[in-house]
């Protein structure tokens, strides 16, 4: 008697329990990948070009170190500057992988004495976000065009890093990496739209199933 009294109840804590495991994991996925998904992607991105200057950086002075560059720029999509300072802004490698590349639409001598002192008071490093639009001086206002126009905010940004360094001759040397930013919009779209479809199924499952 006591067992078929406790069966129903014992079932419907067990339905509960996987309630509000779905839930709670719904929750979990929906923060991560909407919510959250613009910031993990910008921090991945920091992260790589700190460990495309440090490579860079520790092969300064190896004679083959254009041809890793060169790999560099194009598996991780970076452009990169190599300046001579001692010889007078000499140009000594220059890497163009992206379409829409910052630091190839302004001179030397721009990018010299925009960033190159603040890099070295910073310990001759310097890393900055900063939007294409800011840098070139294009003015963009969502507001006055017709219809549903993109946001300043969900335009595409880039990293720069600016990092001085010497080489083995003691020459002062400057390498500024820029790489893309892009808008993760759509993908969050997509995400949230699947997020919706698989609460829908669960929601259906667990109604089957009590």
């Amino acid at each position: 008697m006591n067992n078929e009294n406790n069966s129903p109840s014992i079932r419907s804590r067990i339905i509960q329990a996987m309630l509000i495991l779905a839930a709670v994991m719904l929750l979990i996925l929906w923060i991560s990948q909407t919510i959250l998904l613009s910031g993990m992607y910008q921090y991945i991105k920091e992260n790589d070009i700190d460990k495309v200057a440090d490579l860079i950086n520790d092969n300064i002075d190896n004679e083959n170190s254009s041809a890793l560059y060169d790999q560099i720029a194009l598996q991780h999509e970076t452009c990169i500057i190599i300046v001579n300072i001692s010889t007078g802004e000499e140009l000594i490698y220059n890497s163009h992988s992206l379409n829409d590349c910052i630091i190839h639409k302004l001179s030397i001598n721009t990018i010299i004495d925009n960033w190159y002192m603040d890099a070295v008071k910073n310990d001759g490093n310097l890393t900055k976000i900063i939007s294409r639009e800011e840098l070139l001086d294009s003015y963009y206002n969502s507001e006055s065009f017709n219809g549903k126009a993109p946001d300043e905010n969900s335009l595409s940004k880039c990293i720069l890093t600016v990092n001085v360094t010497e080489n083995t001759k003691g020459e002062t040397l400057v390498f500024v990496l820029n790489s893309a930013i892009e808008p993760v919009t759509a993908t969050v779209r997509t995400l949230r739209f699947q997020l919706v479809c698989i609460s829908i199924i669960l929601t259906a499952v667990c109604i089957i199933i009590s």
